[in-house]
C-alpha cells in the first residue's frame, strides 16, 4: 500500500546527506526542471502529511518522517534562497506551494505534542525535539527572505502595469 511506498522513500531520504541534495540539486539540466521537481516535491510532500499514511498507534514512524521530511524541507528552502528568490528569477507559485507544505507540516495532527499524554510527550521530545519549532523558525526565516523580495517585485510590477 502507500504506507510502503512511504517507508521505502522516508529510508532513502534519511540516509541522505547535505552532499546528496547538493549533488542531486546541480545534476538538474534547466531551472525550469529543478522548478518542476520542487513544485512536484512540496505537492506529494504536503498530500503525504496530509493522508497520515500509517496507523495512529504507529508514533515511532510518524516521527521518523516528519524528521526525514523536515530535513529535506531545510535543504529544499536553501536551493529557493538561492535560486528563485531574486526578483530577476522569483517564482511566486514555488514560494506558495513551499508555505503551504510548511504551514501543513507545522500543523499536522501528530505534531500537536499537547494533545499527548505527559509520557508520551516527553518521550518524542527527548528522543525527536519539537519539530514545531524548527519548521516555524524555518517559516520565519523564508518569510523574512521573502518579504524583501516581494517589496521589490511589488513595486517592479505596479510599475510595469502603470506603463499601459
Amino acid at each position: 500500500g502507500e504506507s510502503n511506498f512511504v517507508a521505502c522513500m522516508t529510508a532513502i531520504l534519511s540516509q541522505m546527506e547535505h552532499s546528496h541534495y547538493t549533488n542531486y540539486i546541480n545534476a538538474f539540466q534547466t531551472r525550469q526542471d529543478l522548478m518542476d521537481f520542487l513544485m512536484e516535491t512540496f505537492i506529494m510532500f504536503k498530500d503525504l502529511i496530509g493522508k497520515n499514511v500509517y496507523p495512529p498507534d504507529w508514533m515511532v514512524m510518524s516521527m521518523v518522517q516528519n524528521r526525514v521530511f523536515l530535513r529535506a524541507i531545510s535543504q529544499y528552502a536553501e536551493t529557493l534562497n538561492k535560486m528563485f528568490l531574486n526578483s530577476n528569477c522569483f517564482e511566486l507559485q514555488l514560494w506558495n506551494n513551499y508555505f503551504h507544505l510548511t504551514v501543513a507540516f507545522l500543523t499536522q495532527e501528530s505534531l500537536q505534542l499537547e494533545n499527548f499524554s505527559n509520557a508520551k510527550r516527553a518521550a518524542i521530545i527527548c528522543k525527536y525535539g519539537d519539530m514545531r519549532g524548527i519548521i516555524g523558525a524555518g517559516i520565519r526565516d523564508m518569510w523574512y527572505n521573502l518579504g524583501k523580495t516581494l517589496d521589490f517585485y511589488f513595486s517592479y510590477q505596479s510599475a510595469t502595469l502603470s506603463i499601459f
